[in-house]
């Protein structure tokens, strides 16, 4: 009925995970995963038609908002979780290899009586740095929501930054440093009615508004804004690409996810497709590698083979 929220992160040199929210018929929300071997064109798991969530509400009302990032051998995944109705707090789980997930609980509590955050914290974006997780959140203290900043060293045990909250009237934001320019700079994206906005820091905390940089497309997929930016970065860590939600209802709860490419990029090919002659009735290299046993994705190898020893090159998770 309504996704969106995607936390995206390369494992191997050919294999891209999205973790996202999804909400079903029922009201609830779930973390659910796409995979896909060039970081543009996603695939369900653990399949096309049937994806099931890897990380489920359990007692919660939900659990939305994934962002990940990979520490050693270890994901870290910092979410949003409801107990009851809108009831937002920062949870964490782990997994070894970024589909079979274990909850640790709560890792950022609303702020004391009066804060700015003292109604709800959420929507957590988080980079690791240096030994440092930096877990940039949505704060609220009923009436406004603001954007804080916490940092840990373990990933678990997290302390307020004392400049919070650093952007004021902004919220679902997507936190990330880039150090391909002459100068390391750390972009904060945020959502709205008519695009995506964004905003530079040299330190992460001190951040200069640069305006709107995605506006809409002009089709219906996001006619009422864009939910949940998130910044995609290539293999060489160059900004590749923008994913949203894309708001196809006023209401802002039917979203759907698309990705907005750098002007004058051309939308590439899709690389699981192209060997269907060798696929066994599956619907492409993807499927075909996951109905048998061989990988998680998979793309085209030899296009025009029908042959299935030479036909899909399938990748498993590392």
């Amino acid at each position: 009925d309504n996704i969106y929220a995607p936390s995206i992160l390369r494992v191997a040199p050919s294999l891209v995970l999205m973790w996202y929210g999804g909400q079903g018929s029922d009201g609830h929300d779930r973390i659910f995963l796409a995979t896909s071997t060039d970081g543009h064109h996603f695939h369900h798991y653990p399949s096309h038609d049937a994806p099931v969530a890897v990380l489920d509400r359990g007692t919660s009302n939900h659990v939305n908002d994934p962002s990940v990032v990979k520490v050693q051998d270890t994901f870290y995944m910092y979410y949003t979780d409801a107990a009851v109705a809108e009831d937002d707090r920062i949870h964490l789980a782990i997994s070894p290899d970024g589909v079979a997930w274990t909850k640790q609980g709560m890792v950022i509590d609303v702020g004391s009586a009066g804060s700015w955050d003292d109604f709800k914290v959420g929507r957590p974006s988080v980079t690791y740095e240096s030994g440092t997780f930096y877990l940039y959140y949505d704060g609220n203290d009923g009436t406004h929501r603001h954007v804080g900043l916490a940092t840990s060293t373990d990933g678990y045990s997290f302390t307020r930054h004392p400049a919070n909250p650093l952007v004021l009237n902004a919220g679902a934001v997507d936190v990330q440093l880039f150090e391909t320019g002459s100068q390391p700079t750390v972009v904060m994206l945020r959502e709205a009615q008519d695009g995506v906005y964004a905003s530079t820091s040299g330190d992460g905390v001190t951040f200069c508004d640069q305006g709107r940089i995605a506006g809409l497309s002009g089709a219906a997929w996001d006619a009422y804004g864009h939910v949940t930016p998130f910044a995609w970065k290539d293999a060489a860590g160059a900004f590749a690409g923008l994913w949203v939600g894309g708001a196809s209802h006023s209401c802002w709860c039917k979203n759907r996810i698309g990705e907005l490419l750098p002007s004058g990029q051309a939308w590439p090919a899709d690389p699981s497709e192209g060997c269907s002659g060798c696929l066994g009735g599956a619907q492409d290299c993807a499927a075909a590698c996951r109905a048998g046993g061989y990988g998680v994705e998979g793309f085209c190898a030899n296009p025009g083979s029908t042959t299935p020893s030479a036909c899909c090159a399938c990748v498993p998770l590392p």
